[in-house]
């Protein structure tokens, strides 16, 4: 059901927003996951049951990884859970073109698979690895509620065209929320505005855009071709965008916020700044449970290292120092490369400190305090020094 057919403004959102408002606040959760679940159901129902039933076992398997915490259970949990998700999601979005792929090439007796895409797999599928990830490290508590969890994967703005939103971001807003007559205006008019930008600017140039390439090369000049390349950049950015503009609206209107997702990416000076630009949210999915992990661009985790850091810790200021970097902010201090994975709380007399602050050695340590001692300076043997990599992937730590 998208945003823009009349069903849904002038039925299932007035309806979803009646409900939400005259409804106790013990019982709104309740009412948005079943208004999330019919939205679902109304574009794809054949995959209702599989997708609750995924959701159920990220839930398991989350619930496992926080009893097992600090033990190697844990990790391979992890491991399983995000294994299911990504076999699940390689199968239904690339096993047909695959088969096809492997025909094309002479590979004779191989049927080709006709598989049924479920809507918006790719974005729930992220928002489930979140959810495991960020109850691994620690960077958010497991949920012992599944309607929250239910919640965050099926909430309907950001559940078949995004943005991704990281657990972590709204894992607050699951529990208590408030919605004031400023954030709900501001809701409306960022609603709005991503629908003049789909409905007036995105759908208008699109026509164009698709008369210039439904053209053969006979009757295409060069100045049509530029005109179609231009209309379908805008179309592109205006029907992406304004999608994006339209979820961050109505999650504004039930009290949740979520973080932009497009930042005027056409005046970038460069490539690197148009990544930062467009689609946010996927680049820095990838960056925090992909990229960072693996080592950023200082090279693969698994490269030797000489010497152990210190793994001296001070809170006074909000900012954990664990070794050579540390990040964080005045409300919580995190761990970084050496003593913890990133964005583990790290304060003294944290509850996770005791079972998620890690030495390079490996072992769990009672705390991360500034009593602890720095690693004893030994040269990694090429073993240990995999082993330490594989820890940071699975842990998201960069390499120090």
């Amino acid at each position: 059901m998208p945003f823009t057919e009349p069903a849904f403004l002038f039925w299932f959102l007035p309806a979803t927003l009646a409900g939400y408002f005259l409804a106790p606040a013990r019982l709104r959760n309740l009412l948005l996951t079943l208004a999330s679940f019919l939205f679902y159901a109304a574009g794809e129902w054949a995959f209702v049951g599989w997708l609750l039933g995924s959701t159920a076992v990220t839930y398991l398997v989350a619930r496992g990884i926080d009893a097992w915490r600090g033990r190697s259970a844990s990790r391979w949990l992890l491991v399983l859970g995000l294994a299911v998700d990504l076999l699940l999601l390689g199968w239904f979005k690339y096993a047909g073109f695959g088969a096809r792929t492997l025909v094309s090439l002479g590979l004779a007796g191989l049927s080709v698979p006709s598989i049924a895409l479920p809507l918006g797999i790719s974005f729930f599928t992220f928002h489930k690895i979140s959810y495991k990830v960020d109850v691994f490290r620690g960077t958010a508590e497991v949920r012992k509620d599944p309607l929250d969890l239910l919640l965050y994967i099926l909430f309907f703005p950001q559940l078949i065209a995004g943005p991704i939103v990281r657990y972590h971001d709204i894992a607050g807003e699951l529990l208590a929320r408030r919605v004031s007559s400023a954030d709900f205006a501001e809701g409306v008019r960022r609603f709005a505005v991503g629908f003049a930008k789909k409905m007036l600017v995105a759908n208008t140039v699109a026509v164009v855009a698709d008369h210039m390439f439904s053209l053969g090369p006979e009757r295409l000049d060069a100045a049509g071709a530029w005109l179609g390349l231009v209309c379908y950049a805008i179309q592109i950015y205006f029907d992406f965008s304004g999608y994006s503009d339209m979820a961050i609206g109505l999650a504004r209107m039930f009290g949740f916020h979520f973080l932009e997702n497009f930042d005027h990416p056409y005046f970038s000076r460069s490539i690197t700044e148009f990544w930062r630009r467009w689609h946010i949210s996927l680049s820095r999915w990838f960056r925090d449970y992909l990229y960072v992990p693996l080592g950023g661009n200082r090279g693969p985790p698994w490269a030797p290292t000489s010497t152990c850091p210190s793994s001296s810790c001070s809170a006074g200021s909000g900012t954990v120092r664990a070794g050579p970097s540390c990040s964080g902010g005045p409300s919580t201090a995190r761990c970084s490369s050496s003593s913890g994975p990133a964005g583990a709380a790290c304060s003294p007399g944290s509850r996770w400190a005791s079972s998620i602050c890690r030495r390079c050695s490996g072992s769990l340590w009672a705390g991360c305090s500034s009593a602890h001692r720095p690693c004893p300076r030994r040269a990694p043997t090429s073993g240990r020094s995999s082993a330490s990599g594989l820890r940071r992937i699975w842990s998201g730590s960069p390499r120090p």
